[in-house]
């Protein structure tokens, strides 16, 4: 397989879209999660990675917890450089790709959130999980969100189908093809706008089991503490989670 196109994939038409996507309440769901989880202050450095336009990273800033967000799109890191800027927050954000950051070890919490993980193929994932690694302070822990767990995706991969959303005036097609060697879910994906201009792309899920994540974030360091579907805060297991609505996340320590 060429280069993973997951690194180009929200450029483009998509940042005209993501916003629209992934509902507030969603949001602020998942942050209450994060800090019901952890004592986060003034002293707790966070660091979102794959941050996106900054949804958890803006809202944890605005509590006085400071943040730096890494993400590989400039029009994100521009929107929340002003954002912060206007509103006086403790956050830095820094333009990069996930792979090629260098990680200083000064924050107690890393984030990898809305299923970002598994952008990332059998390859580059322990290079992203060391550098996480590298980037905490000492028992400082890594928060994964993911609906791309094997024990979760399998159940309904979705393969051959073909979903459409509406959203204002983009219309967002997705088809869905389940792969194998590696495992992972490709999604041909069109946005189209009022007048029929277009953009298409290919994603990709790559899909891990937990014992084959434990196993690999143990290779970085890493243990697994927990794993849980939120916003129900139970605790996961293998047929628990019957839809996307619930997605686990795995709260990890550093060793």
């Amino acid at each position: 397989m060429s280069a993973n196109p997951n690194h180009h994939y929200f450029d483009g038409f998509y940042q005209l879209i993501w916003q629209q996507i992934i509902p507030p309440a969603l949001t602020q769901k998942e942050v209450e999660h994060i800090l019901a989880h952890f004592q986060l202050n003034a002293t707790t450095p966070v660091l979102d990675l794959m941050c996106g336009y900054g949804r958890h990273a803006l809202a944890l800033a605005t509590q006085g917890i400071p943040v730096t967000a890494i993400d590989n799109q400039p029009s994100y890191i521009d929107q929340i450089e002003t954002q912060a800027t206007e509103q006086n927050l403790p956050l830095t954000a820094i333009c990069s790709n996930a792979l090629g950051w260098n990680p200083i070890p000064q924050h107690q919490l890393a984030l990898c959130m809305g299923n970002s993980l598994n952008f990332f193929s059998p390859a580059e994932l322990p290079v992203f999980l060391q550098k996480v690694s590298a980037s905490l302070l000492p028992g400082g822990y890594f928060w994964i969100n993911s609906w791309s767990i094997s024990e979760i995706a399998l159940q309904d991969p979705l393969d051959g189908e073909t979903l459409t959303t509406q959203l204002g005036d983009f219309s967002h097609t997705n088809t869905f093809h389940l792969k194998t060697d590696p495992l992972r879910i490709e999604i041909e994906s069109r946005i189209e706008d009022a007048k029929g201009n277009g953009e298409e792309k290919l994603a990709i899920d790559y899909l891990y089991s937990i014992p084959v994540l434990s196993d690999a974030l143990k290779q970085a360091g890493l243990d697994l503490l927990v794993a849980e579907s939120i916003p129900s805060k139970r605790a996961f297991e293998k047929g628990l989670i019957l839809s996307r609505d619930f997605l686990p996340s795995l709260p990890l320590q550093q060793t």
